[in-house]
């Protein structure tokens, strides 16, 4: 009977992180939050998105397209191309973080299982 309560508390704990994991991220997608830049800190630090304890920042947008090849650099170019590349930058993480919360689920339960 303890074990059952354990693996519902357990169960019930991982779905509120993953709800609150995919609610928080979406509207990062929608409209990415901006944050102030004050004359101290450098372009490549600016924090163009923020969710949770990460952020993704100008620089890390700029690292991804200069690892692209270059036949592929020219499409982020344009405001619009790098909107699309942070875009995508986000959904990344959104889904990390949603495969990892499930393999910690998956793997706490395997293991409760076999005691």
């Amino acid at each position: 009977m303890k074990t059952l309560i354990a693996r519902i508390a357990v169960m019930a704990a991982v779905l509120a992180l993953v709800a609150t994991c995919s609610t928080s991220a979406a509207p990062a997608r929608k409209a990415p939050k901006r944050v102030v830049r004050s004359s101290s800190v450098s372009d490549s630090n600016e924090v163009l998105v923020r969710f949770g304890r990460e952020a993704i920042t100008r620089g890390d947008v700029q690292r991804r397209i200069q690892s692209l090849p270059e036949q592929f650099r020219s499409n982020y170019t344009t405001p619009e191309g790098r909107q699309q590349l942070l875009d995508r930058m986000v959904e990344e993480r959104v889904w990390l973080t949603n495969g990892t919360i499930q393999l910690m689920a998956s793997t706490w339960l395997s293991a409760s299982e076999m005691r």
